[in-house]
């Protein structure tokens, strides 16, 4: 899961930094991670966008930020079997559309 993640987040332009990825813009940083369940084989895919402007000393290394969703939050139904998302999350992760 997290190869294929990586790939997908680097052709998106986000680097690897320690156990996240991370995509500089002029005015953001946009994080993503991913986070195990401590009560199953489940994974959340975590995102986060950290405002340059709101705190222009801070270069984040964790998925925090200013503005946070999990990937879970985009779908259609919550049902564990259910992983129908709104949208193409390709889209969601062009830079034209923030992440």
């Amino acid at each position: 899961m997290r190869d294929l993640l990586s790939e997908l987040l680097a052709s998106k332009g986000f680097k690897p930094v320690r156990a996240n990825w991370r995509r500089e813009t002029d005015s953001t940083y946009q994080l993503a991670n991913i986070q195990r369940s401590t009560y199953g084989p489940y994974f959340f895919l975590n995102f986060a966008i950290v405002y340059k402007e709101v705190e222009p000393n801070r270069v984040p290394d964790r998925a925090f930020g200013h503005l946070g969703f999990r990937a879970g939050d985009l779908m259609v139904n919550r049902r564990k079997d259910a992983s129908i998302f709104k949208g193409d999350v390709h889209r969601h992760l062009d830079e034209d559309a923030g992440i």
